[in-house]
């Protein structure tokens, strides 16, 4: 449901879609924050809700139960804050795209942890602080 006209929140009531598996509503116009049941659909493979105007923070619950979890494109948005430390829990992540949004403070170095990572996308934010040296652990 992608590149629509979409608008308005994202309801609470779509985590009771246990067994979706890709959740594409990306260049829509959704507002709102993303709601936390969300990250925990176990059968969730893919959340794509890149280019819309979400903002608020992530929920805290991030990736509290998507073992399924492999990409996450949620750039070109308002997100704001900083990112939660308990990103790690993704551990199955191939794809984070999270730039041009409005993210401050630290990189966790916890996103360090995730092993399966092969694109991961920060920029055009508000991060401050230095790089985490665990991350030369990583290269």
């Amino acid at each position: 449901m992608s590149y629509n006209s979409l608008d308005g929140n994202l309801p609470e009531k779509i985590a009771n879609f246990s067994y979706l598996e890709t959740l594409k509503l990306g260049d829509n116009k959704i507002t709102g924050s993303i709601p936390d049941g969300i990250f925990n659909m176990s059968s969730l493979i893919e959340i794509i809700l890149r280019y819309n105007n979400i903002s608020e923070k992530l929920p805290y619950n991030i990736c509290s139960n998507t073992p399924k979890l492999r990409i996450m494109s949620l750039s070109g948005n308002q997100l704001n804050g900083e990112i939660p430390a308990n990103i790690y829990k993704c551990r199955g992540l191939e794809d984070q795209r999270l730039p041009k949004n409005h993210f401050s403070g630290d990189i966790p170095r916890e996103i360090w942890r995730l092993s399966m990572l092969r694109n991961f996308s920060l920029f055009i934010n508000q991060f401050n602080g230095i790089i985490s040296s665990y991350l030369y652990y990583k290269i």
